[in-house]
């Protein structure tokens, strides 16, 4: 199951960042080559979603 699920989610993505209102400006897919599906990487990638859900008032998120 784990092995397809990085092809999996790419393809939803591609699929919903035509159907959000917004595109895809409101949706963020970031991979790691070299990740593993372990709470090390959930806590590296954790902020950055936080801050693309909560950007604050006036506030662009900026994917770097």
């Amino acid at each position: 199951m784990q092995q397809y699920m990085v092809s999996h989610t790419k393809k939803v993505y591609v699929i919903l960042k035509d159907k959000v209102p917004g595109g895809a400006d409101h949706l963020v897919l970031e991979t790691d080559p070299e990740g593993v599906h372990d709470h090390r990487f959930f806590n590296r990638y954790f902020p950055h979603a936080m801050r693309f859900i909560y950007p604050g008032p006036n506030m662009k998120y900026d994917r770097n």
